[in-house]
């Protein structure tokens, strides 16, 4: 067999067609990256959660509330609002809380962040790697309130404060 010298212009030819299949690659990656937010009347289909103690939780259709925390300040004001009621006014309004902590360090987490909250008076239900909370409509510093019916959202809140979300939560 005869090995053919490449000239300049198959070089060139071969670069483009390397620079065409590597773009290709990565709009992929990036498309494949890319979640579409929970919206009204889409079905709720995240039913398996750890909580802060490592038990690992099934959400069963009498879930009709779910409050999903992405940031700290929103932790924070839900957890002023919620401390004193715990884990029973939770159960009375078929309420979970579920927590996007996968931006936090593992060090942190594990060693400041898990040990505070297994101290709370309520379950709260971790999502700790990249992807599944980017499903949940958010805003920095809000609380987004999903209501469910039948596993189908029947509408999706943002509130900037514990006590709010918690009054909706009794309506």
């Amino acid at each position: 067999m005869k090995m053919r010298k490449v000239t300049p212009q198959g070089r060139m030819r071969i670069g483009m067609i390397a620079g065409t299949i590597i773009f290709a690659i990565g709009a992929f990656a990036l498309l494949a990256e890319e979640v579409n937010p929970w919206m009204k009347g889409d079905r709720f289909d995240a039913v398996r959660y750890e909580d802060q103690h490592g038990s690992i939780h099934v959400l069963d259709g009498n879930v009709s509330n779910v409050v999903f925390l992405a940031d700290m300040d929103a932790k924070d004001s839900l957890h002023e609002a919620l401390q004193d009621r715990g884990q029973k006014y939770l159960d009375q309004h078929h309420a979970v809380i579920i927590a996007d902590i996968h931006r936090m360090p593992y060090l942190v987490s594990v060693m400041f962040a898990l040990p505070a909250m297994r101290d709370y008076s309520y379950r709260l239900y971790l999502i700790r790697e990249k992807g599944p909370g980017l499903r949940f409509p958010q805003k920095p510093g809000h609380m987004t309130l999903i209501r469910l019916k039948d596993r189908v959202i029947d509408s999706i809140d943002l509130f900037q404060s514990g006590t709010s979300l918690l009054e909706a939560l009794e309506k």
